[in-house]
């Protein structure tokens, strides 16, 4: 008998990176649909009004942080153009496999600022629906 022939999936890396990101904001908005409730009540926040502007505060940190991430993952791009002399690594193999490691270290930071961005602004209409709906 044949075997049967695996079908490779048609699809561009694109399509893949957005299903990641909105994976991955899915996930985190879920982890911090959790926290924010938790850490309100630790504070005594227990009206629904307050939970809100917790929902708010949440969406505007989680902005902030991975604004803040991918803003320190470009500075190593912008320290190389540099007329600074550069410190030789022993090894040359280590030092092509680090240059080679920064594409996929700037293209991870950007996935990461856009799965925040995605899940502050699902945090932040949840806050905005619990603020003016109740």
């Amino acid at each position: 008998m044949k075997n049967p022939k695996t079908t490779e999936k048609i699809g561009s890396p694109s399509s893949s990176t957005l299903t990641l990101i909105i994976r991955n904001s899915l996930i985190t908005y879920l982890l911090s649909a959790v926290t924010v409730p938790a850490i309100c009540f630790i504070f005594r926040w227990r009206s629904l009004d307050t939970i809100g502007t917790g929902f708010l505060y949440g969406s505007m940190g989680l902005t902030l942080f991975g604004a803040l991430m991918l803003a320190g993952n470009t500075v190593p791009a912008q320290l190389s153009r540099l007329s600074i002399p550069k410190y030789r690594a022993p090894s040359l193999r280590r030092h092509q496999e680090g240059e080679n490691d920064g594409f996929a270290r700037k293209d991870g930071g950007t996935g990461f600022f856009f799965t925040t961005l995605i899940c502050g602004a699902l945090l932040f209409v949840t806050g905005l629906l619990l603020k003016l709906l109740w």
